[in-house]
């Protein structure tokens, strides 16, 4: 066994008696090495470094159809700007969608029925539409920074079963686009809200599409 090894993985021993200071140095040593060979040990196994990986929000290439997902529609996202902006935007991020996955993919996305979507509707709407999963999500940002000459979108998306509701991909997207005449602000706010939708659907595409 290598020497850090056997440093971290052997019996605790409290050190002599003598000053609270060296005491205190010798306990943060052995803490920081335990985690960090802790940390290592989850690396090394499949599950745990790709829980690690999702935490920062990989570009995951998620296969959907080994989820059995042929088909997908976009639903309203919740709005909590309070600038009535989901339905338009909605409407972009789905068009984008439909562009960049096909058919796959609704072109018209659908009214939300409420703040929360209910298991019960979620069903009668794939069954409707002939979808396996949804595409929904929150808008959380949606402003003009004129100081820095730019608009900013932010979001978090999310890819929903069908029969569930249970969350299968969500990602938090922010969408920067500066604002340049004679572009307007509202081509601008359109261009963040595609790129924002690009992003999250080349999680869905091979690397080399």
């Amino acid at each position: 066994m290598k020497p850090f090894l056997r440093a971290v993985l052997r019996p605790w021993r409290y050190p002599e008696r003598g000053s609270s200071a060296a005491f205190e140095r010798q306990v943060h040593m052995r803490g920081f090495l335990t985690r960090g060979l802790l940390l290592g040990t989850l690396l090394l196994l499949p599950g745990c470094a790709a829980w690690f990986q999702g935490q920062g929000g990989p570009r995951a290439k998620v296969e959907l159809e080994a989820r059995g997902i042929q088909r997908l529609a976009v639903v309203e996202f919740a709005d909590l700007t309070q600038q009535r902006v989901s339905w338009d935007l909605s409407r972009i991020f789905g068009q984008t969608l439909h562009e960049r996955l096909g058919a796959r993919v609704l072109e018209k996305p659908l009214p939300r029925p409420g703040a929360k979507l209910a298991g019960s509707w979620l069903k009668a709407e794939a069954r409707s539409k002939g979808v396996d999963a949804f595409v929904t999500g929150t808008v959380t940002g949606y402003q003009a920074q004129p100081a820095e000459g730019r608009v900013c979108v932010t979001m978090t998306v999310r890819l929903l079963e069908a029969d569930s509701g249970n969350i299968l991909w969500s990602k938090h997207t922010l969408a920067f686009v500066p604002i340049e005449s004679p572009v307007a602000p509202e081509d601008a706010f359109r261009q963040a809200i595609v790129n924002a939708a690009k992003e999250f659907a080349n999680d869905f595409l091979p690397p080399s599409s």
